[in-house]
């Protein structure tokens, strides 16, 4: 071709080997939300087991973790709050069933871990009067 050198026949025919920086940008993307994934189910199932064995405070932290991983993940947040009160009422009842017996001393530090779970909870506010 007049007036066109080789190297410029080369571009015009050969593919470019610049990255196409949108499917680049797409490929970490979903390499994020892939790793993000695995690192909530990791959190998910530690959380579970740290319940599982009676490690309540533990496993809604691991449950708060996944959580910060995924904040808009409807049945990990589900999860979450039912463990909350499933522990919250579990420390409540035995609390009371200690108070009951006489054992003040005992039923107040399950009365702090209901509090330390939430706060706000008028039930374990009231286990100190």
């Amino acid at each position: 071709m007049p007036g066109r050198s080789h190297a410029d026949c080369q571009r015009s025919v050969a593919p470019s080997r610049r990255p196409d920086r949108r499917r680049h940008r797409a490929r970490g993307m979903l390499s994020i939300f892939i790793l993000t994934g695995c690192a909530t189910q990791i959190a998910l199932r530690d959380a579970q087991t740290l319940s599982a064995s009676g490690q309540v405070e533990a496993a809604l932290g691991k449950y708060q973790e996944a959580l910060n991983l995924d904040p808009n993940n409807a049945e990990l947040r589900t999860a979450y709050a039912q463990a909350r009160e499933r522990a919250t009422r579990t420390f409540l009842e035995q609390a009371d069933r200690l108070l009951e017996a006489g054992r003040r001393d005992e039923s107040e530090k399950l009365y702090r871990r209901a509090l330390g779970i939430d706060p706000r909870n008028d039930r374990a506010r009231s286990g100190f009067s």
